[in-house]
């Protein structure tokens, strides 16, 4: 994940070229906790974005929570949430409140000092939509990782057809498709008023130098790579988000053996409950077994 990825001018991220707009959902509030730096709330909405190639889908593939009511007012004006680094995601359905996705994320870059764990609650109508095409995402990119080539997901969500049936998953999710895409935006970006900038060199793998944007007072350092010439930072980070992506599937097969453990050892205790139960009702007829065989 990463802290205040830049936005452009209408809220929206600032989009770069291998980027495609998918899906925009009003009506949100969310949080972000993130240890050793504290919670974040917003309200607003979020947009899904894919990158073009699978070979990038680990850093640009990503939903972005952007904090559109609040703009003018926080600091915290958005946080992008990598599709492939998200783990432990569940869909909430409490019987007083609004349904919520919970989950954690990975730190995008090692920009934030922990894993966050996010909330999202949906305040405004259904959420058919939005969660058929999350599920649907995160399975999909786990399913290609590793792999090149053209981004499917891109293909399937822009086709005629799923335009079509959008409208029919819920009628009452105001969830939206991006028909077309926003032009790749100039780099006029919304910042927090306390941001300033500093020159940071990139490894010798770009050799270039750019600007990063920070806060003097410590708070976390925005993520502008978004806005920058990514090819080659994209490939010299891929090693450490396949190490990651590796970890989270380490994790998430140790949580489904667990979990298949746990489901054996409750079927023996009911097959356990069931015997005895069914010792209990078998009739004795008067006789009493206790000593039985003994004259």
């Amino acid at each position: 994940m990463a802290l205040n990825p830049p936005l452009g001018e209408t809220g929206e991220p600032f989009r770069i070229e291998g980027e495609h707009f998918v899906m925009q959902r009003k009506g949100i509030d969310f949080e972000v906790k993130v240890e050793g730096l504290g919670k974040f709330k917003g309200s607003g909405f979020v947009i899904f974005i894919y990158q073009q190639y699978l070979q990038l889908v680990l850093t640009t593939s990503r939903m972005v929570l952007i904090n559109f009511k609040n703009m003018q007012k926080s600091d915290f004006k958005s946080f992008d949430i990598p599709h492939a680094l998200t783990f432990k995601e569940k869909f909430n359905q409490p019987i007083f409140g609004a349904n919520y996705w919970s989950g954690t994320t990975k730190p995008l870059f090692n920009q934030l000092p922990n894993d966050a764990e996010f909330k999202i609650w949906f305040m405004e109508g259904g959420c058919g939509k939005f969660n058929k095409v999350y599920r649907y995402t995160l399975a999909e990119i786990r399913k290609h990782q590793g792999r090149a080539g053209p981004n499917p997901l891109i293909q399937e969500f822009s086709s005629s057809s799923f335009q079509q049936q959008f409208a029919y998953f819920d009628p009452n999710d105001p969830s939206t498709i991006y028909i077309s895409q926003p032009p790749v935006q100039q780099q006029t970006m919304i910042q927090p008023p306390t941001m300033q900038q500093q020159p940071m060199v990139l490894p010798p793998a770009s050799n270039q130098v750019y600007q990063e944007e920070q806060k003097s007072s410590g708070y976390p350092q925005m993520n502008n790579y978004y806005a920058q010439s990514f090819g080659q930072q994209w490939v010299a980070a891929g090693t450490q988000m396949e190490s990651n992506f590796a970890q989270l599937q380490k994790e998430r097969e140790q949580q489904q053996l667990q979990q298949q453990q746990q489901q054996q050892q409750q079927n023996l205790n009911n097959q356990q409950l069931q015997n005895n139960y069914q010792q209990q009702q078998q009739p004795n007829y008067g006789y009493s077994y206790t000593g039985h065989g003994n004259n």
